[in-house]
């Protein structure tokens, strides 16, 4: 199995991040706006907001786990990975 680009978990770290994310309207105009000219202003909105709500429903499984199997899984990260994201492979 591969994930690319994916969470296999959900931390209270990842929650906090997610619900900063969730009023598009706090976003930076340089950020948001393309995505609303894309596609449109409510619908991005709504789709951001739901993406939170989806996301953070994983972190009331066992462990936060996204990933439905216990083992270990090899993780490979590439240089422009955020330093955050070193967890992931302890």
């Amino acid at each position: 199995m591969m994930i690319w680009g994916a969470n296999a978990y959900v931390t209270d770290e990842d929650s906090m991040i997610y619900e900063g994310i969730r009023d598009v309207s706090k976003w930076s105009e340089r950020t948001r706006k393309p995505l609303e000219a894309l596609y449109g202003y409510d619908y991005f909105a709504r789709t951001c907001e739901k993406w939170v709500d989806g996301i953070s429903q994983f972190k009331h499984l066992p462990d936060g786990r996204l990933l439905g199997f216990k083992g270990s899984l090899p993780v490979v990260e590439g240089a422009r990975v955020p330093p955050w994201c070193s967890r992931i492979a302890q």
